[in-house]
Order: C-alpha cells, then structure tokens, then sequence
C-alpha cells in the first residue's frame, strides 16, 4: 500500500559532472549488484536511512512511498518539482543495474510521473492552479534522469525529475543535461539493459 505526506520542505541533494557511459555487464558486475543488496550497512547510507525511516529530518519530507520506492525533494531544486524517486532496495547506481530490472526501471519512471502529475494538478490555491494543457505539458516536458557514476554524490539509485524545465537555470542545464556524459535519461539506460539483455540470450543460446 502507498502513501503520500504533502511538504513543501526539501531534504537531500545529489549533483554531478562527467565520464562516458560504458556498454557491459558480466559475472563481475552482477555478482557487485548482488552484494550491494545483500550485504550493505544500510545505516552507512544516506538514502537507506531516509527510505527506513532512520533520517529524523527527513520523515517530513516525504512525498510518496510504496514497497518498492520513496520519493522526496532534492534539497537544491534546479526548478519548482525538483524529485528524487529511491529505490528502498540498495542499488548503487544506474550503470549497476541489470538486464534483469527493466522492469524495475520503467516502475521507477512511472512513480516519478505519477508524483509530479500528483503535486502539479493538486495546486491549494484554485486561483493559482494551472489549466490541465498547461501542466499536462509541464509533465511531458519534465526531466527525468539519472547521473552516471562517478558522478554523483550519493551512491544509492535515484531518479531526478525536474519540471517545468524551463525553469532550469543555466547551472543547473549543465548539470542536468540529458544525453550528456554525466546526465542519461532512463530511456538510454533501458537501451543498453534491453541490448545486454540481447547479448546474454544470444550467449545462452549459442553455448
């Protein structure tokens, strides 16, 4: 069952700059994410804490739970909605990921959406509130992206989303850039999951 607690308070942040994404995954590679999940010292990590209720501050903060993930604001917002969705399980980043979550992938993508669309169309003063094509397009223009490693600050999956876009400031362009090689939305990343996905099969069936 999920849960929303309304805030208009932020908790943590994460930034970044650059190194070329990198096309692989091997025995190596899984056996890493295996570990992270399975022998982590959860309270070591910040985003850890903050999904198992042990980030005093930051229980406040909180937009949206579920069984598998939280979402909470970046404690320096490049715009208005400025969200964070975490995965309650210990993955260390996006280039950890593997051809086996795709799916979690595409259940990460669409909480942050359904967040946004949530805190964009739930406006407390009528008179301010946005006509529907208005947000609607806030939402279809929105940024969604994951900072490629070693580039972020805390080593834990997460997932900007950032709207409106226009409101990026000209920092915060470079640092959320998409397509960048530091900044990579999740369409990027479930193409190269679905290709290792691709090249395991073929493995498979030529052994």
């Amino acid at each position: 069952m999920s849960s929303q607690v309304p805030t208009n308070t932020v908790s943590v942040t994460t930034t970044s700059s650059s190194s070329s994404p990198v096309v692989e995954e091997s025995g190596r590679k899984s056996e890493s994410n295996s570990l992270s999940r399975n022998q982590h010292n959860r309270l070591k990590c910040l985003f850890c804490r903050i999904v198992d209720g042990n980030e005093p501050k930051a229980k406040d903060n909180i937009l949206y739970q579920d069984e598998e993930f939280v979402v909470f604001p970046d404690i320096r917002p490049a715009a208005v909605h400025h969200l964070l969705v975490v995965t309650r399980e210990h993955i260390k980043d996006a280039k950890s990921l593997t051809s086996s979550q795709i799916e979690l992938l595409d259940r990460m993508v669409e909480t942050g959406k359904k967040v946004l669309s949530d805190r964009i169309n739930s406006e407390q003063d009528p008179s301010k509130s946005l006509a529907a094509s208005e947000g609607n397009e806030i939402i279809s223009k929105a940024v969604y992206g994951f900072h490629w490693p070693p580039f972020h600050t805390v080593s834990h999956l997460h997932l900007h989303v950032i709207a409106p876009s226009h409101e990026i400031g000209f920092i915060g362009r470079i640092i959320f850039r998409p397509n960048s090689y530091w900044f990579v939305p999740p369409g990027w990343v479930k193409e190269r999951l679905m290709k290792l996905k691709s090249e395991i099969q073929s493995k498979s069936t030529s052994s």
